[in-house]
């Protein structure tokens, strides 16, 4: 009797004390730890694991430590959220928050994602035509000629480069297939050799 009232009595302690501790944490946020944004990021997000109060907010860091203006952090039930009065640059940014939790507790957090936009290529420059007082001789459109060939050589060469990176399509199933059966057998063997 003394062991099951032992045991009872641990059990609800064990219980009592996960809820006594239990405080409101990070759920999931806009945009994720670790995520890399590849376009232009107008807000941050942030939603908790229960409500959290009025008072709660978050800041946006760069490397360097600069603090990015955030307009109108907004907190309603377990969520959060902050306008950017600016465009982020390629960079890794960290969002530190600090709440108020549904129970009363100051709880602090942060995690980080990196911005990566793809930079707007420039045109190739078109080659310079001569002025029309100059006539064109034949050793200028020979030079034309040889630079727009050596340009369509580096284009098929790279080309090629990248064709023969990539495994054909075939390869990793059949290593998949092969370690299978591999394993298969080794099991049959193992089996057989113990009897």
């Amino acid at each position: 009797m003394t062991k099951k009232l032992f045991i009872l009595t641990i059990m609800l302690f064990t219980a009592f004390a996960t809820n006594a501790f239990a405080h409101t944490g990070l759920e999931s946020s806009s945009p994720a730890d670790g995520q890399v944004v590849t376009e232009n990021l107008d807000e941050v997000s942030l939603t908790f694991e229960s409500k959290v109060e009025q008072g709660s907010t978050f800041e946006l860091k760069n490397t360097t430590g600069d603090v990015i203006a955030i307009d109108n952090i907004i907190v309603s039930e377990n969520q959060m959220t902050g306008s950017l009065s600016q465009t982020l640059e390629n960079g890794s940014y960290q969002v530190l928050w600090k709440i108020v939790g549904s129970d009363g507790h100051l709880i602090e957090g942060q995690y980080s994602f990196t911005v990566e936009i793809p930079v707007a290529e420039t045109p190739a420059e078109e080659p310079v035509e001569a002025p029309d007082d100059e006539p064109v001789t034949e050793e200028d459109e020979h030079k034309q000629t040889q630079q727009e060939k050596q340009l369509e050589e580096n284009k098929a060469g790279q080309s090629a480069e990248a064709s023969d990176n990539k495994l054909p399509s075939f390869v990793i199933p059949s290593i998949i297939g092969a370690l299978v059966i591999i394993i298969i057998v080794s099991f049959f063997w193992l089996m057989r050799r113990k009897k």
